[in-house]
């Protein structure tokens, strides 16, 4: 169940063991990073089993350099001169272990920037999640504001006390009598219930947001009417202690404090939380203690969390850097690469396996009815983990959206490899194909390359051979892209247009089309779309985006309309937006006819300028898709979707009519057989 832990501490230089402390230490050890100290002169590292998840969030008039932690927190030393100053606010708090790590880090990112970054400090944040059930985060806070110049302000001024004649008061000392004025409201009481209260607030939202029915409080047991005591945070050192067999005074309070709180706990209560418990068990990932420790292994050595998401980002990124070591010339420094890739392979395939049998395991006893010998590794721990994520079994319906979204997943990581992750469309696949074919077979006229006879190569220079060679794989690679986005856009369609039969004849163009005018309106163009024809954009802001591209402003562009898509095909539909618009002025006519060719679009889609009504037309489109709108995209659309019907029928009446022909002859075949005599 969630649990409500938020402590906080003040990290000051002369320490309350009498040792003088660091804020730069504190920060290499929350992070896991390498952080060097100015103030020692000493490089300060903390090993961790499980790299931190870490983020600096800082107030906009904060300088650049507050996002380098390393930077940071020796400014802080800096600034900070006397023998006993505070250097920095932290807080120590528990994250609820029923969201998963990304739910994680939006919730504990989004309650540091309205708690404290609004406030305008920075916040240096690290998620710990190195233990079962014992996700936490710890946020190291700067005490100091900043002044509008980027300077650090004063945490607080001094104010003399005046006399009734506004005269300062002189003490026997010799000094004028004064107070301190705090700069801030951050040491007061009134905000630190106020911190704890909003981290209340935003999480139970959180859980709320994700289908989760529980709750947390910032509230005390004695104001909850509760007799439990609330156990003090021990932290790494007493634990340390602890472990290493000797007494630790913290470790030892919260046991005496927690052996009384079992003796106060209701029986009734207990049991009905340990069925609520029993439960919500069975929705828990469940390794063999053997499993347990191969994992934990694996995370020691790899230095990564072991889930089937990192083990094969994992993997990706060992094939690549195999790829590059092959390349190398020998060595022992490639010699000891080569096997440490080989070493971590073995233990990534065995981390999967273990992975694969847990899923196995959970879906056999959650899913009887579901045939396991049907599914590949992909489908089985998305299935698990929506079901774990959810706390519920999922039915027929969702299981199928899941398979659906795994193979589209799967579909878009092969082409982000292939393309290292941008974005690429059909038209720039298919330019790029013919460039290298031009420039191949160039290359293979100027030398006289025959490779059908090797010995016509011996003469060819080994740059222009490796040259020959990456081209015909990048060929191969841009051939693959386009069937894997065949394949991505015929998931896409078939959850758009469920029941337009016609869609199995458009062709990749087509597809694309259709894919992306969803992407430019925001929604699936229906036959009603059609009738009422709306303009994604009216007229003075299709006159402000054109001169906007026209100077090449993308920072200004994404300000004024952040979701414009500057890609090409999104860009087109803009245009012919643009231009059946007669409102426009001149010059805004004229940007359109220099960026867009009509003529080459429309021969690109093979469409002519009115496509034939087909009277038969699927259902889901109809025959009423057509455009009066004086919309040039509308009016290809429609065009397109009345030409790929009537193919679609053309095709179907040419099946029809050879399957026709074909049983005539089959018939005319075995009466001639009656008609033979037998032997």
């Amino acid at each position: 169940m969630a649990i409500y832990h938020l402590s906080g501490q003040i990290i000051s230089r002369s320490g309350s063991d009498g040792n003088t402390r660091s804020s730069v230490a504190c920060a290499a050890y929350r992070s896991g990073e390498r952080l060097f100290d100015e103030r020692s002169q000493e490089t300060k590292y903390y090993t961790r089993s499980i790299e931190p998840v870490t983020k600096i969030l800082a107030p906009g008039k904060s300088p650049s350099w507050v996002f380098d932690r390393e930077k940071l927190w020796n400014a802080v030393e800096k600034v900070e001169k006397r023998y006993d100053a505070q250097l920095a606010r932290e807080f120590n708090i528990a994250l609820p272990n029923e969201l998963n790590t990304k739910e994680q880090e939006k919730l504990a990112y989004e309650f540091c920037q309205k708690a404290f970054v609004d406030k305008g400090m920075v916040a240096d944040i690290c998620i710990h999640n190195d233990k079962e059930d014992n996700s936490h985060f710890h946020v190291m806070l700067t005490i100091r504001p900043f002044k509008e110049n980027g300077d650090w302000g004063a945490k607080a001024k001094k104010e003399y006390i005046l006399d009734k004649d506004n005269k300062k008061i002189k003490l026997k000392s010799g000094q004028y009598k004064s107070r301190k004025i705090e700069s801030t409201d951050w040491n007061k009481k009134e905000t630190m219930q106020l911190w704890r209260k909003q981290w209340e607030v935003i999480t139970n939202k959180a859980l709320k947001n994700n289908g989760i029915n529980e709750v947390i409080t910032c509230e005390s047991n004695k104001n909850l009417g509760n007799e439990k005591l609330a156990t003090i945070h021990e932290g790494y050192i007493a634990r340390d202690i602890s472990n290493k067999g000797r007494e630790s005074e913290k470790v030892n309070k919260n046991k005496v404090i927690n052996e009384y709180n079992n003796t106060i706990i209701d029986l009734g209560k207990y049991k009905e939380e340990k069925k609520s418990h029993d439960n919500y068990k069975k929705f828990y990932r469940n390794f063999s203690p053997k499993e347990k420790g191969i994992l934990k292994n694996a995370t020691k050595e790899l230095k990564i969390f072991i889930n089937y998401e990192n083990v094969n980002n994992r993997i990706d990124q060992l094939k690549k850097w195999e790829k590059s070591l092959r390349f190398k010339d020998e060595s022992i420094d490639k010699t000891n690469k080569l096997n440490r890739v080989d070493k971590e392979e073995k233990i990534l395939e065995e981390a999967i396996s273990i992975l694969e049998t847990e899923s196995n395991r959970f879906l056999h006893l959650n899913y009887s009815n579901l045939d396991l010998n049907k599914l590949d590794i992909d489908e089985k721990i998305e299935i698990v983990n929506t079901t774990v994520d959810n706390k519920k079994i999922l039915n027929t319906d969702e299981i199928l959206l899941l398979k659906d979204k795994v193979k589209e997943d799967s579909l878009e990581k092969s082409l982000n490899n292939i393309f290292n992750n941008n974005t690429r469309f059909t038209k720039s696949v298919t330019e790029d194909i013919k460039h290298i074919e031009k420039v191949f077979n160039g290359l293979v006229k100027k030398y006289n390359i025959d490779f059908s006879k090797p010995e016509t190569a011996k003469n060819v220079p080994n740059k222009i051979l490796d040259n020959i060679e990456k081209m015909v794989n990048r060929k191969a690679d841009l051939k693959s892209s386009l069937k894997i986005i065949n394949n991505i856009y015929d998931i896409k369609l078939d959850k758009m247009y469920p029941e337009w039969e016609s869609r199995v004849n458009l062709k990749l163009e087509e597809k694309e089309l259709f894919i992306m005018s969803k992407e430019y309106f925001g929604k699936t163009l229906m036959p009603e779309d059609f009738k009422n024809v709306t303009c994604k954009y009216n007229s003075l802001q299709q006159e402000e985006i054109l001169n906007i591209l026209d100077i090449n402003n993308n920072e200004k562009l994404k300000e004024k309309y952040p979701d414009f898509k500057t890609n090409e095909v999104y860009k087109n539909m803009f245009y012919m937006e643009c231009y059946s618009n007669e409102k426009l002025n001149e010059v805004s006519k004229i940007l359109v006819e220099n960026y867009f060719n009509k003529d080459n679009f429309m021969k690109d889609f093979k469409v002519s300028e009115k496509g034939p009504i087909n009277e038969k037309s699927n259902p889901s489109i109809k025959n009423h898709v057509q455009s009066n709108s004086k919309s040039l995209l509308f009016d290809v659309i429609s065009t397109l979707i009345n030409e790929i019907d009537q193919r679609f029928q053309e095709g179907k009446f040419e099946n029809d009519r050879q399957k026709k022909k074909s049983q005539k002859k089959k018939l005319q075949n075995q009466k001639k057989r009656r008609q033979e005599p037998s032997l």
